[in-house]
């Protein structure tokens, strides 16, 4: 999993923090988004809120004016505060009783159902068995959600490190989820790359823990896997039994198309692994070069 982690997020002290907790005329005072991180301490803490402080909050938060101020970024981080405070069931369940994680994630609560509520449940219960990172905590409460809006909400993340991959893991989990064939993996792989695969065969496994997922839709990839690994079937162009340079010696190809037509022969030997020798690839590319309108097409799903 990755290790990704954000600093300097905190707008107070730990001293007024502790004032705040302590005096709800001291809450009363804050700014909106000073309010939230006094509520979001008092989870973490005590897997509760204060009340007096919880009814100045909800008098005040469906109070647009107040509440504008607080960045997208700033709330979310608070969701992540939480899951990087070794959560518990208390405190997830809190943060959703009280109406934090929706404040925090809007958009997502408009697309809430039946499912998504007992998916929600179920997370709660089982968040202390989830591995990784925070923010891999968070991907895996995301999704659930509506694709374009768990996206979005990362989007808002003003975050360091690999963002491009939780936003593609969202994108992309449904097609990943349904792999149940050696092709359909390695073609999955070819397009995505290694790391992306690896990153949501981890999430995966957290799904299960999770949201009590069966645990052959997990263990199903892993097994094709081995059996492309141990029967040494190429997924890549540098796994193809035939070189760059061997093509452009060939006459087949150029430094300018050369990579194009590697990767070619590899999507060709997604249903062909045992045509992966010299002899037979270069056979391949020249049929290929003679057809010039194969590369255009051969993404191409024809259907009669």
């Amino acid at each position: 999993m990755t290790k990704v982690l954000f600093e300097n997020e905190q707008s107070q002290s730990n001293e007024e923090i502790n004032e705040a907790l302590a005096s709800s005329n001291k809450f009363k005072g804050l700014r909106a988004q000073e309010k939230l991180e006094v509520l979001v301490e008092d989870v973490i803490r005590n897997s509760n809120v204060n009340k007096a402080n919880y009814e100045i909050w909800k008098e005040e938060m469906n109070i647009e004016d107040k509440m504008k101020n607080i960045s997208d970024d700033f709330k979310i981080k608070q969701i992540i505060k939480v899951l990087a405070s070794g959560p518990n069931t208390e405190k997830m369940e809190t943060l959703v009783n009280v109406g934090i994680l929706e404040f925090c994630l809007p958009k997502l609560f408009t697309k809430i159902n039946k499912n998504t509520t007992s998916y929600l449940m179920a997370y709660c219960k089982n968040v202390e068995k989830i591995e990784g990172t925070p923010l891999d905590k968070l991907v895996l409460l995301l999704a659930i959600f509506p694709v374009k809006e768990a996206v979005e909400a990362v989007e808002s993340l003003d975050i360091k490190e690999d963002k491009e991959l939780y936003i593609k893991t969202l994108e992309i989990l449904e097609e990943f989820t349904i792999i149940n064939e050696k092709p359909t993996l390695k073609k999955f792989i070819l397009t995505n790359g290694m790391k992306q695969y690896e990153y949501l065969f981890a999430l995966s496994g957290n799904f299960i823990k999770a949201y009590e997922f069966p645990k052959y839709r997990y263990l199903s990839k892993k097994y094709l896997l081995d059996e492309i690994r141990v029967q040494k079937e190429p997924i890549f162009p540098e796994d193809l039994d035939i070189t760059r340079e061997d093509l452009i010696e060939s006459g087949l190809a150029d430094e300018d198309s050369v990579d194009e037509l590697m990767m070619m022969l590899a999507e060709h030997l997604i249903n062909k692994p045992f045509k992966n020798n010299k002899e037979e690839l270069l056979k391949i590319a020249k049929k290929m070069n003679d057809n010039k309108i194969f590369k255009y097409f051969r993404r191409v799903n024809w259907i009669r």
